[in-house]
């Protein structure tokens, strides 16, 4: 039996799949659950790259557009990734330092605090990319779906605590 779904609906769900395993086959905010979830983010950066698989032959302008939103999409989220990682890294070191050197807790305050604000620029500028996406035209269900599955992950990794 033929599927009627888009052919990029399952790629897609492959790689957002990936990314809920990281949730769940790793500890919360681990170095190897960032590294995991940066590896698949930048592999299907490079598949929605090389394949370019949105849109059809009959709205060329239109399959374009779509893809040129996913890829940016993809890009923030591999930045965020990175920030998640580069936050990670410096509560480690931050805690490293009540030990080690009191007085040098204070150097990694103000580090944190700018990451923590160009992840949330970042999350802001993939939210504004969903918006122009879908707002003002015609969504079908497959590209709602498409434009809005990055969302969990998204939210993961963006607003993330620790104690």
């Amino acid at each position: 039996m033929l599927s009627t779904r888009p052919p990029y609906v399952r790629p897609t769900q492959v790689f957002n799949l990936a990314l809920w395993g990281t949730l769940v086959f790793f500890e919360f905010g681990s170095e190897m659950q960032m590294a995991t979830a940066l590896v698949v983010n930048v592999l299907q950066l490079c598949v929605q790259i090389y394949v370019q698989p949105f849109g059809d032959k009959e709205a060329p302008g239109e399959a374009a557009l779509l893809n040129m939103m996913q890829t940016l999409t993809l890009v923030l989220t591999s930045f965020i990734t990175i920030g998640a990682s580069t936050l990670n890294a410096l509560e480690v070191s931050k805690a490293l330092a009540r030990y080690a050197d009191p007085d040098s807790v204070g150097l990694y305050e103000l580090p944190s605090v700018f990451v923590a604000y160009t992840m949330q620029v970042l999350t802001a500028f993939v939210l504004l990319t969903f918006a122009w996406n879908c707002g003002g035209k015609d969504v079908s269900a497959s590209r709602l779906y498409a434009a809005c599955a990055r969302a969990p992950a998204l939210y993961f990794l963006s607003h993330r605590t620790r104690d």
